[in-house]
């Protein structure tokens, strides 16, 4: 009967300290505070946390835009691009495009392999998430991409996989807020 005690004891106080860690991971993405990024060239536009310091903002090679973040501490980061749709493209070609696998001319594959069940796409959106060697193996990186006729806009979130829970309110806030003009 003792050792009954104990055990219940024991699973009272784990499903205590649990209980309180997840409801302090609720209360802190429920009080995250938001900026809002509108890109002006291409009209979209993103809500995304203030723990995010802007690092970089450029228009790369192919006139896309890209807007770069990272917290102070450098141990998470946010890239937000967009660019031109070619008007062939929705989010299920974008989604293709983005786990294509093949090599080029040169033995470079652009694709990404999705983890499992994270792959998803419809006709004005696209998602995915992957681990990369770029980032390291314990480095989770979220892709979100909205399309339509004439714009298509991604973000990119990368976090360590310890911390996916955390971040599950936010990444789902600026997926919302993606939006196209």
């Amino acid at each position: 009967m003792k050792k009954f005690l104990v055990i219940l004891t024991l699973f009272a106080a784990f499903s205590a300290t649990f209980a309180n860690k997840v409801n302090a991971m609720a209360a802190n993405a429920a009080e995250t505070e938001y900026k809002t990024y509108t890109d002006k060239k291409f009209g979209y536009s993103i809500e995304y946390p203030d723990i995010f310091k802007e690092s970089e903002q450029y228009e790369d090679g192919d006139g896309n835009s890209n807007f770069v973040l990272t917290t102070d501490d450098g141990k998470y980061d946010l890239t937000v691009l967009g660019g031109k749709n070619d008007g062939a493209s929705d989010g299920n070609a974008l989604l293709k495009e983005a786990t294509n696998m093949e090599e080029d001319d040169f033995g470079y594959v652009y694709g990404v392999e999705a983890l499992p069940d994270t792959a998803r796409s419809g006709a004005d959106f696209y998602t995915l998430k992957y681990v990369t060697d770029r980032t390291g193996p314990e480095s989770i990186v979220h892709v979100y991409g909205v399309v339509n006729k004439n714009v298509k806009a991604v973000f990119e979130f990368r976090y360590s996989q310890s911390d996916e829970e955390h971040f599950k309110e936010m990444i789902a806030h600026m997926e919302k807020s993606l939006k196209l003009k």
